[in-house]
């Protein structure tokens, strides 16, 4: 009979150890939980930026895109018209 209370006995203490161990685990689980949510906020909040950031430079690129194309089209017309002035010039000079 004795044998059986120190077995029940050492089993009751090995089972509040694994409790206790269980238990210290789900804080530390529940702490690093925590840390890596606000961690992923961080990031998230980093990355929400950084999108931002990108969406504006592609606004300014297709702006500036846009702004070349203006120019050279002005330029090429200039182009052509002093082309034709300098052809009419030529016909003049020629008369």
């Amino acid at each position: 009979m004795a044998k059986l209370a120190d077995a029940k006995d050492f089993e009751l203490r090995r089972t509040h150890e694994a409790v206790d161990s269980a238990t210290s685990e789900h804080a530390r689980t529940k702490d690093d939980h925590s840390r890596l949510m606000v961690e992923a906020q961080a990031l998230q909040r980093n990355l929400d930026g950084q999108l931002a950031q990108k969406a504006d430079l592609q606004r300014t690129a297709e702006n500036e895109d846009a702004r070349c194309r203006e120019l050279q089209s002005q330029a090429f017309e200039r182009e052509t018209r002093l082309r034709n002035i300098d052809d009419q010039l030529l016909v003049s000079r020629k008369e």
